[in-house]
């Protein structure tokens, strides 16, 4: 049955051990973890998904709508050209960037599998290659950092702010709390360039 919080302690961790090592049963402490979640940060984490598939492979081409080739020719590259002049203070103000940190709104393992698909390298590169295909976005190492420090500190998933609003049964908070993250991010990375 549902608790009031969705860290419940020893006895939660008891419970998941007992499932995972014990009886060798990942699917039964899934479903578990998944009860104890509630359905909406899993709906969430899903809509997300389909949501950013649908903006990163639709948009106008050629002046009609449809799926595109180019990304930046996308809804998602549109959108993440928009916000790029934000973050030209920081350090990484191209549309690339700001899309990554969009799809990073999803889970934060997002921002690098969307960077090797909009700069076309491989997730297991090595650093010379990720380097130089990272090189027109980051013109420094400080802007490289500048990025990396506000991934830490900005908004971590939609599924955490999912549990923050159904913690803080507060809309009002909620909004604060990720207005105050993303804040803390952005001089965090200016301070940093």
């Amino acid at each position: 049955q549902p608790q009031e919080h969705l860290v419940d302690g020893p006895a939660q961790a008891a419970e998941l051990h007992r499932f995972v090592f014990a009886e060798g049963d990942l699917r039964k402490a899934l479903q578990l973890y998944a009860l104890r979640l509630g359905g909406e940060p899993l709906q969430l984490i899903l809509a997300m998904s389909v949501l950013l598939w649908f903006l990163q492979a639709f948009g106008v081409e050629n002046g009609a709508f449809g799926m595109v080739e180019d990304a930046s020719r996308s809804l998602l590259g549109y959108v993440g050209s928009r916000i790029a002049p934000v973050l030209i203070p920081l350090g990484f103000g191209t549309w690339q960037a700001a899309v990554a940190l969009l799809s990073g709104l999803v889970a934060k393992e997002m921002v690098v599998s969307s960077m090797s698909m909009l700069y076309g390298f491989s997730v297991t590169a090595g650093g010379a290659t990720v380097a130089a295909a990272l090189s027109s976005t980051f013109q420094s190492p400080a802007a490289a950092y500048a990025f990396l420090v506000f991934v830490l500190l900005y908004v971590p998933c939609v599924a955490a702010v999912s549990t923050i609003r159904k913690e803080m049964n507060s809309l009002k908070w909620t909004l604060a709390s990720v207005a105050w993250q993303i804040g803390a991010a952005y001089l965090g990375s200016f301070l940093v360039y």
